[in-house]
């Protein structure tokens, strides 16, 4: 049995893929300019699906590391190693202190919950409600793990697939650091009123509530961890 501990321990697939590929990219395999190789075919050298394959490349066309042609492929850009030279996210998560993470976290998911808002589906917003009818009714296992769903499925209703991986990402590393952090939370279960309030705003295209109230969470989040 995988504990969630564990899974949030571990990179989502997506982003091991992505450090595969900027591997191949600063060991010269890539170079500026080639083409990619096709998706069937990095999934089947990385044994993984094709969907994470997919998100990995997304992410990394959003950041100007790849560019698509259409009907050719998808293109190592030319300024792919000086971009490659600016930052290394994996690292640089997993080095921080939870201060430091809790800062980005808000930033990246007020950002993510204005643009749910303004993006977000039919199926995005039923999935939000689902999550919080588990949360209601859950033990505190069930409660936690329902609640992180939740933070991730508003992240991927914003059509972002970055900011989604951030999300992920840093919700992982800062619920991993926080050892009494699950206890407290599901106890509590003060914010459940807040999560009913940020479904309605995304019901009616409200980015600003929205962002307001992922505000209002994200503090009482903060002042539980310094607890």
């Amino acid at each position: 049995m995988i504990l969630l501990s564990e899974k949030l321990n571990r990179p989502p697939l997506s982003v091991l893929v992505a450090s595969e590929i900027e591997k191949m990219i600063r060991d010269g395999i890539l170079s500026p300019g080639e083409r990619i190789p096709p998706e069937k075919e990095l999934a089947q050298r990385y044994g993984v699906g094709r969907s994470s394959i997919r998100e990995a490349l997304e992410a990394m066309e959003h950041i100007g590391m790849i560019e698509t042609r259409q009907g050719v492929g998808r293109f190592l850009s030319e300024n792919a190693l000086s971009l490659l030279e600016g930052f290394n996210w994996g690292q640089m998560i997993q080095d921080a202190p939870i201060p430091a993470l809790m800062e980005a976290r808000a930033l990246v998911e007020v950002a993510t919950a204005r643009l749910a808002a303004e993006r977000a589906t039919r199926e995005d917003i039923e999935e939000l409600e689902r999550l919080l009818v588990l949360m209601k009714g859950s033990d505190l296992d069930g409660y936690f793990e329902a609640e992180l769903q939740f933070h991730l499925t508003l992240a991927r209703a914003s059509q972002n697939p970055v900011l989604s991986k951030l999300v992920e990402i840093l919700i992982g590393r800062v619920y991993s650091e926080a050892e009494n952090f699950k206890r407290t939370t599901a106890a509590s279960r003060k914010d459940i009123f807040l999560f009913e309030e940020m479904i309605e705003s995304v019901a009616l295209h409200d980015g600003e509530r929205a962002a307001a109230l992922m505000v209002a969470h994200l503090g009482g989040v903060k002042r539980l961890l310094a607890q």
